[in-house]
């Protein structure tokens, strides 16, 4: 309710300082007060001050996908790799950074799962149903399919095949490096291990053991490379382990301390904040100077729809994330199939807080009857005629 005159009048100034103001907002969340209409100016610019950095929903439950849980910046938008609904039925879509779908690139790809781009327009693709990785050209479907253009469409210009995975996870590009994060057996144990290939020539540089013993069918989250730390998300265990992947060493881990995880999924780091995708919502994370320090929850985003998300990624100021791996009951998509949400700033902060314009200088109201205007010069000797 906008207040009135008289009641801005009564209003103490310090009730509108910044100090209570932030605090006063820090108990609502973004998605509460976006949209609602403000009483004043020094409201509206300390609670678009109080958003600042923070996300919230731009577009929900965008596209159709299959057995999909894996997306990457691409262009101004995302790319998500589409496994498809039965062999040799999938795609890498594209879409743009307002949720407009773009063109279905590599189609025909043999459940496709994940996907990285190598910045030259090919990219690295792990066909699930194969165990293989394969690195394609980046292009549409040819309009002859007897053209020679038709016989070289998604021909793999590099495989990558590991003979003692059962199952391959995910992977990442770190600089010149991919770095496959999968599952073997020793000693009738499963085992998880990072090969480091190099992205160039797809040649295996080295490898390491993860720590710990998963069970056979322990789901694997996402990882995320930043620099020399890889970011590995442990779903069954609430945990993310960070290594340094060219020494393969873990570092540390989070998870056990002040912040805690329910069923992580996906995981992206930038800079000293850091994404993690779990059961029904999203947290953003500030990231330790110090090793010893705990981090610090920045925001928690719920889920739009109140489904489990899945990976996530994040292009620029916004933040895609993929939905439940097998679709709600009841969807519009369909059981088997899922999508992807897009978040974005609550507000652009450079149209958030406008200068104040000066304030007008008081005028004097001269008294009733008196002049309004100064006098004219009158001649020597003028004398006004009586009324």
């Amino acid at each position: 309710m906008p207040l009135t005159r008289s009641a801005r009048a009564r209003s103490h100034p310090a009730l509108a300082s910044d100090d209570v103001l932030s605090t006063v907002f820090s108990f609502i969340t973004p998605e509460a007060g976006f949209g609602a209409a403000t009483a004043s100016k020094t409201l509206r610019d300390a609670w678009r001050r109080r958003c600042r950095g923070m996300l919230r929903v731009h577009r929900q439950q965008i596209g159709e996908f299959q057995y999909s849980d894996h997306c990457v910046a691409y262009g101004d938008g995302v790319m998500i790799a589409n496994y498809g609904r039965m062999a040799f039925s999938g795609c890498l879509a594209t879409f743009s950074n307002d949720g407009v779908a773009g063109a279905e690139l590599n189609t025909n790809l043999n459940t496709p799962r994940v996907v990285a781009l190598r910045g030259d327009g090919t990219a690295w693709v792990l066909l699930s149903d194969e165990s293989r990785i394969v690195c394609v050209r980046l292009a549409e479907p040819p309009s002859d399919e007897d053209s020679d253009e038709a016989d070289a469409y998604n021909e793999s210009l590099m495989r990558i095949e590991i003979a003692d995975a059962y199952w391959i996870d995910t992977f990442a590009l770190a600089g010149d490096a991919l770095l496959v994060l999968y599952r073997s057996t020793e000693n009738g144990q499963t085992v998880c291990f990072i090969d480091v290939y190099d992205n160039q020539t797809g040649t295996l540089l080295r490898k390491f053991a993860l720590a710990g013993r998963p069970e056979q069918d322990e789901e694997q989250g996402g990882i995320a490379v930043q620099g020399d730390a890889l970011y590995i998300v442990r779903r069954n265990a609430d945990i993310v382990d960070v290594y340094n992947w060219r020494e393969g060493i873990l570092s540390r881990s989070f998870g056990r301390g002040r912040v805690r995880f329910d069923r992580p999924g996906g995981i992206s780091v930038r800079g000293k904040t850091m994404y993690v995708s779990e059961r029904h919502q999203i947290q953003v994370i500030r990231l330790p100077d110090d090793d010893s320090a705990e981090p610090e929850i920045l925001q928690v985003i719920p889920s739009p729809d109140g489904e489990e998300l899945g990976g996530l990624c994040l292009n620029g100021n916004l933040l895609w994330c993929m939905g439940p791996y097998f679709g709600p009951a009841g969807s519009s998509v369909g059981e088997d199939s899922t999508y992807v949400h897009l978040f974005g700033p609550c507000y652009e902060y450079s149209k958030c807080i406008t200068k104040a314009r000066p304030r007008p200088r008081a005028r004097r109201t001269p008294p009733r009857g008196a002049r309004t205007r100064p006098r004219t010069p009158r001649p020597p000797g003028f004398r006004s005629r009586p009324v």
